[in-house]
């Protein structure tokens, strides 16, 4: 485990990173579970609603959320979050398919949480970036 990765010690023990991926989409959360699981400790959830619950227990260092899901889209989990005092200084990268777009972003973007929106298309190096710059603001 190299030093930038670990954040801090649990039972005695250095911890590695948080990374909660809210998606349902689960070919995509394997594929982030594959990609950032030797780095991080990733944690999913395929619905909004689980996702808050998750983020409240777990408490991540991180979320990469999916803007279009059922239930509960990306946005409204931000707004979500944002009101709720033990979540919103969690940042969030914003990772969409099918909504990337100027109004999809410049309505996250009201959410002080929201560090990045990038499209799923993008390559995992500019995502794991987009992840690390997410924990350091």
């Amino acid at each position: 485990m190299t030093e930038d990765i670990v954040i801090g010690i649990d039972n005695g023990r250095p911890r590695k990173k948080r990374l909660l991926v809210v998606d349902d989409n689960k070919d995509f959360t394997e594929m982030a579970q594959h990609i950032f699981g030797a780095e991080f400790d990733v944690l999913s959830e395929d619905e909004g609603q689980p996702g808050l619950r998750k983020c409240l227990e777990w408490q991540p260092d991180v979320v990469l959320l999916d803007v279009n899901m059922p239930s509960m889209n990306g946005i409204e989990f931000l707004r979500l979050m944002s009101q709720d005092p033990a979540l919103a200084t969690i940042p969030v990268v914003v990772i969409t398919a099918s909504d990337f777009n100027g109004i999809t972003e410049s309505l996250a973007r009201r959410y002080t949480n929201m560090s990045a929106f990038i499209t799923k298309l993008s390559p995992p190096e500019v995502v794991r970036e987009k992840i690390l710059k997410a924990m350091v603001k």
